[in-house]
């Protein structure tokens, strides 16, 4: 079945351990990972709740993966309007 996905790139990292690609796009809310030689491995939707503008992909020389992401919650007086975040997902 081939399902039509909404997706664009907002960041772009290498594994240093594995030579895996990996791809966070805002639009679609998607973590995508290719193997080296450009095979599709894994999708992984990214949660709305924690990531509301995925933006920014890092992975550490251990291989730790961090997202950032920037946006605003709405209707929550206890959390500061525009302020990012960094989560560790890996």
């Amino acid at each position: 079945m081939n399902e039509k996905i909404d997706f664009a790139p907002s960041a772009i990292a290498v594994h240093p351990l594995t030579g895996d690609i990996y791809l966070i796009g805002t639009v679609g809310k998607l973590l995508l990972i290719y193997s080296s030689e450009g095979q599709l491995k894994n999708i992984q939707r990214l949660e709305g709740k924690y990531f509301i503008q995925p933006e920014g992909l890092c992975i550490t020389v251990n291989g730790d993966i961090y997202i950032s992401n920037e946006g605003t919650i709405k209707n929550k007086s206890w959390y500061p309007p525009n302020l990012g975040r960094v989560k560790k997902i890996i």
